[in-house]
């Protein structure tokens, strides 16, 4: 985080709430998860934790996993919640082929949807299927919010990526709130 002083999940929580980007419910839950180290100083990197906690970001990790589908499953799961229930998502299968050349699909509000996911001989998520799922994650109608990536070294320290559920206006507030530099395309 780029701010001159160290701030608190109990400071962020009502900027967050006031720029439309977490629901004061959410906040006041999220707080209650974290109580005991809610005000304790963000160090850097942990501002994309707090969103995560709060809902609004999911983050996808490099390390390998044990199991492909299920954490595709869990990490899809996860950013539909980022909506507040207005995306749905089930049905998620790992169909595996030749070369590691793999397809994942998942059902959104009823559609089945399909996208190639290359993991060779690795074990790791493949970030541009992610990527590409999380765009179609998105609300979309008159719901502005997109997903954005946070940009390396831009409040995070995560050891992959991490994507916030947020509107054109509500990424640029983060970057001059808190200093968190995202991606402006949005998936």
């Amino acid at each position: 985080m780029t701010n001159k002083r160290s701030i608190t999940r109990i400071e962020v929580a009502p900027r967050l709430v006031a720029l439309g980007i977490v629901a004061k419910e959410a906040a006041e839950e999220a707080l209650g998860r974290v109580r005991d180290w809610a005000d304790a100083p963000l160090e850097d990197g942990e501002l994309t934790e707090v969103l995560v906690e709060f809902g609004v970001a999911v983050a996808v990790y490099a390390d390998e996993v044990d199991d492909l589908e299920e954490s595709y499953r869990a990490v899809l799961e996860e950013a539909a919640a980022c909506s507040g229930g207005l995306v749905v998502v089930g049905d998620v299968e790992l169909i595996r082929g030749e070369g590691g050349r793999d397809r994942l699909e998942f059902v959104r509000d009823g559609e089945r949807i399909g996208r190639p996911a290359e993991h060779g001989t690795g074990r790791s998520l493949s970030r541009p299927a992610v990527f590409a799922c999380l765009g179609r994650l998105a609300p979309g109608g008159e719901d502005e919010r997109t997903f954005h990536r946070v940009l390396p070294g831009a409040g995070t320290d995560a050891d992959g990526e991490v994507y916030v559920l947020v509107t054109p206006a509500q990424a640029a507030a983060l970057g001059e709130e808190f200093g968190l530099a995202l991606d402006g395309r949005g998936a």
